[in-house]
């Protein structure tokens, strides 16, 4: 699929999924023996419980909202996740119930307890309180190896980094490449300056229709010419001096919604408005369409 959209469209129009990227990222951290042990040990006492029906019933008496365990699931890196996080939510219940079975497999000890080190919003940087335990050192390494193997070049897919600089957000503060986020601002001038051009061809044209039939003259078209080549580097630098004015303004609120703020930007930037509410409304992902074709909702689908 990735190659087909390369050949078709060109290798800067791919938009990596971003839901099947961290799910690689994460694949290739469990290549450390040491977290496959720890997660392999959750899986063992999560298996148990589900097992056992009298140790899911002193769970469930012993929770309060009769929490469960969750099982992870190979497929779905986060289920993983879930699993870690519900399990050290619980594991004073679970310590207790597991020693009061013979049968039961052993309890995590506490240097096993590093479940933080896959935390999706922390997946960069992980753990700040383990990194000096051994198996989060490895862990981490193997986390930004693969971030630079599958992440390293997003900065240069056009798409990706134009949403980036028009996100009211973010703008310029994370690139890390400079040419690829001058390359990007040089592109939303050129796509401002064909929005630009098309509002003055749609003014001309009415422009035109209204007026009167003009008295010859031998120098008219020299003075069309001076006039668009005033107008055209007067639009110019008005449209450099915009893309400065919103690129030095203050930085959004994280939690903020990108849309609502380009909402209140739309009568001070009413060109980069558009521009902005084409790249941001991309899609990320394609897990949404991937379901929906796994449900079978599309299957009566016609061809058209």
């Amino acid at each position: 699929m990735v190659k087909a959209v390369e050949l078709t469209f060109g290798k800067k129009k791919h938009i990596p999924c971003l839901a099947h990227t961290l799910n690689l990222v994460a694949e290739g951290t469990m290549a450390c023996i040491e977290w496959q042990k720890i997660v392999t040990k959750i899986k063992a006492i999560v298996t148990w419980f589900k097992q056992s029906c009298v140790a899911s019933d002193e769970l469930r008496k012993a929770t309060s909202t009769e929490t469960k365990l969750i099982q992870s699931v190979p497929t779905r890196w986060n289920s993983t996740y879930y699993m870690v996080q519900r399990f050290l939510e619980l594991r004073s219940v679970i310590n207790d119930i597991l020693f009061r079975h013979a049968t039961a497999p052993p309890m995590l000890s506490s240097s096993d307890i590093i479940y933080c080190l896959i935390r999706p919003p922390d997946i960069a940087a992980f753990g700040a309180g383990v990194a000096g335990e051994p198996v989060a050192r490895e862990v981490q390494k193997l986390a930004l190896q693969e971030i630079t193997k599958r992440m390293g070049s997003i900065e240069h897919v056009t798409p990706v980094a134009i949403a980036n600089i028009l996100d009211p957000r973010f703008k310029k503060l994370h690139f890390n490449d400079a040419i690829a986020c001058s390359d990007a601002v040089s592109k939303i001038k050129d796509l401002m300056k064909v929005h630009l051009r098309q509002i003055e061809e749609i003014k001309s044209d009415s422009d035109k229709s209204d007026k009167s039939e003009e008295t010859f003259s031998l120098w008219s078209d020299h003075y069309k010419l001076v006039h668009r080549n005033w107008k055209s580097n007067k639009s110019e630098d008005s449209l450099s001096d915009k893309l400065s004015v919103y690129l030095t303004s203050p930085v959004g609120r994280l939690n903020d919604n990108p849309l609502e703020i380009w909402k209140d930007y739309k009568v001070q930037f009413p060109i980069l408005h558009k521009i902005a509410f084409k790249y941001l409304t991309m899609v990320g992902t394609s897990v949404p369409s991937e379901r929906l074709f796994a449900s079978g909702v599309g299957n009566d689908s016609t061809k058209e």
